[in-house]
């Protein structure tokens, strides 16, 4: 019989289904910034190549919590690092030889494999699962920085999705309330 998980690992688990969610979105945001500065001919951002191969580093790091914690679906996961060992791959040869890709396109190569992703990330957690709320908005506020780029909006678009609701002790995404740690009601 499994013991209950500490407060450290259900926040290390919270942590990791947001991260994996929100990190498979800002990798496209990084792929395509690099394509964006090989195309346009921009100086190269070591800044940038650095984000990617951070939060692909966190990412993994997520995976591998969720899956020393049995949070994730075996078949998944094993998928899920085929694809990112496939993007990480792309980035790679896109950065070193960038002339054999097609330079006229206006996105970056990967898309299909970033789409692949994406849907993966989706189905790691199984439904009911409580990291799910953590997950849904690590892929909200991560779609949120890739549509908005570097850009220093607020982010009104992606706003509409994301309420934080005035006493502070939770986030609701849509009409689902994901409760903060620590700040939950007081005990009298």
């Amino acid at each position: 019989m499994q013991s209950r998980p500490s407060a450290d690992d259900v926040d290390r688990r919270a942590w990791a289904a947001y991260v994996v969610a929100r990190h498979v979105q800002t990798l496209r945001h990084w792929q395509e910034e690099r394509w964006g500065e090989i195309v346009w001919e921009n100086c190269t951002d070591e800044e940038d190549r650095d984000r990617f191969f951070t939060e692909l580093l966190e990412l993994r790091k997520g995976l591998r919590i969720l899956a020393l914690a049995d949070q994730v679906k075996p078949a998944v996961h094993e998928e899920l690092h085929r694809s990112l060992d496939q993007l990480e791959l792309l980035y790679e040869n896109v950065d070193e030889t960038p002339e054999q890709f097609d330079q006229g396109f206006t996105w970056a190569p990967g898309l299909g494999e970033w789409l692949e992703m994406v849907e993966l990330a989706a189905n790691l957690l199984d439904p009911g699962n409580d990291l799910q709320l953590w997950s849904e908005l690590g892929a909200l506020l991560g779609g949120c920085r890739r549509y908005l780029g570097d850009a220093t909006v607020a982010g009104k678009d992606c706003a509409q999705g994301l309420e934080v609701l005035r006493d502070g002790d939770r986030i609701v995404t849509g009409n689902q309330e994901i409760p903060l740690p620590g700040r939950g009601p007081a005990c009298g």
